[in-house]
């Protein structure tokens, strides 16, 4: 089950300067909350004006990760993905091509096995939209 809504940071959810109402300050936010029977082993941030603009974004866990890792992927509307790593010098050694994902997150493992210690880049691609993140591989 979700729940999502949008409050005054004065109100509830903090940003910086939100705790004085005395002068109006805070901004309004947006909030998403699953509920599941799941563990919560992981709190990600809710990439919230991305989605509204429409925009595609994803978030690595672990990170720094050293078997697997999970690329938590957040979409507007269903789309086709291309999930690649790649090292530091842009050689492709994890692809996974056409990839389904539904509205909302869509959850992709990686082996990292092959992999051994330093930096990767990670590339979420979805027709012409395109986005990268660093990944730390440690052994």
């Amino acid at each position: 089950m979700y729940l999502g809504g949008w409050t005054k940071s004065t109100e509830a959810i903090a940003t910086s300067g939100a705790h004085q109402t005395s002068y109006g300050g805070g901004s309004w936010d947006a909030f998403l909350v699953k509920f599941s029977q799941e563990d919560a082993s992981e709190v990600v941030e809710f990439p919230v004006q991305k989605i509204l603009r429409g925009q595609l974004d994803f978030a690595l866990i672990p990170n720094p990760a050293d078997g697997n890792v999970l690329v938590r992927i957040w979409a507007v509307e269903e789309t086709n993905v291309d999930v690649v790593l790649s090292n530091i010098l842009g050689v492709e050694q994890v692809i996974v091509k056409d990839k389904e994902i539904k509205a909302g997150t869509t959850d992709v493992s990686l082996d990292l096995n092959e992999c051994g210690n330093g930096f990767y880049l990670i590339t979420v691609r979805s027709g012409k939209a395109a986005e990268t993140k660093v990944l730390q591989v440690v052994r």
